[in-house]
């Protein structure tokens, strides 16, 4: 059930994205038994105000990661109670994340093949914060994972807009932040805003174990998204004293808009844009920055475990 045209009248159905998902996944990626020759990690896609185009930022890289880059990837859908990545897949997926989050389904009954080696984990308004989840209610949680870890190399975290607690305990839950913001002064304020507030949460230090990456959207040059990102960094480094990592921009381009009206992701609609070619880069390098000697890495938090089972015990512990 490999989503290919991306149906707008696409139906979930809890016996057949399991049967699906299970035979996608065996045929097309074979059981991989060493987590620790693998370089996994988690990505959680946050920004300081909507309007910024992370959801479509988020979705776009998913599907690079997979699909170009070979990297098998699941997309979580991370937006709690206010989820929408599944409208700009043009699916209608009733069932998701808080049917496994309240302990009505497994992991496997949600989630869904998009593409060759991308997966789909819809999020849902069916609780309204992570803290109300009983996490006792999944005491299986860790061995029914597993299948998953087996075979993913990322996850992608598509969290909400702003600077609610959801989002940053999906951020500090993860490997790897990426914010995402424009040139606006607005977005570029926010974006500094969110990174005040996960210092003021969990402390700078915590924060600096994290990898922390931004990108600048929508921007109409090359020299206005430097001068964005420059703004960024300095005032970061003067006020916070944390100094985000510039990837990339991605430039204005009025064919994003059609992609959403059509559901369907401009990586699929206009794979040769300049907005997809600059994301090819920024793939890249997020890429790039999981290559060398990562034991250290590996003995500090622990990534033996796969991609899965660390993020979901993470936020248990967030």
């Amino acid at each position: 059930m490999v989503v290919g045209n991306f149906s707008p009248l696409f139906d979930a159905s809890a016996s057949l994205q399991a049967q699906e998902l299970k035979s996608a996944m065996e045929e097309v990626l074979p059981k991989r038994a060493e987590y620790s020759c693998r370089k996994t990690k988690s990505i959680a896609v946050v920004s300081g105000k909507g309007g910024v185009g992370k959801s479509n930022f988020a979705l776009n890289l998913a599907l690079l990661l997979g699909d170009k880059f070979d990297k098998p990837t699941t997309l979580l859908d991370a937006d709690i109670g206010m989820a929408n990545l599944d409208v700009l897949l043009g699916l209608n997926a009733r069932l998701n994340l808080s049917h496994v989050l309240n302990g009505d389904l497994k992991l496997r009954d949600v989630i869904l093949p998009i593409s060759k080696r991308v997966w789909f984990l819809p999020g849902g308004s069916g609780i309204s914060r992570l803290n109300e989840v009983d996490w006792e209610m999944c005491p299986d949680w860790i061995d029914e994972i597993s299948m998953f870890d087996e075979r993913v190399d990322i996850i992608i975290a598509d969290t909400g807009a702003g600077i609610s607690r959801d989002v940053l305990f999906f951020a500090m839950a993860s490997d790897t932040i990426i914010l995402v913001t424009t040139p606006e002064p607005t977005a570029l304020k926010d974006a500094y805003g969110l990174l005040k507030s996960l210092i003021v949460l969990y402390g700078r230090q915590t924060l600096l174990e994290k990898e922390l990456l931004f990108v600048v959207n929508m921007a109409r040059s090359k020299q206005e998204a430097f001068a964005a990102a420059d703004r960024l960094m300095k005032v970061s480094a003067k006020f916070l004293n944390i100094k985000p990592r510039y990837i990339g921009y991605l430039p204005f381009d009025i064919r994003v808009a059609d992609a959403v009206k059509s559901k369907c992701p401009i990586v699929k609609m206009h794979p040769k844009s300049p907005i997809v070619r600059s994301m090819e880069v920024i793939a890249r390098r997020i890429l790039g920055s999981s290559e060398g000697d990562v034991s250290e890495t590996f003995a500090k938090h622990n990534l033996s475990l796969g991609v899965f089972q660390r993020l979901f015990q993470r936020l248990k512990g967030v």
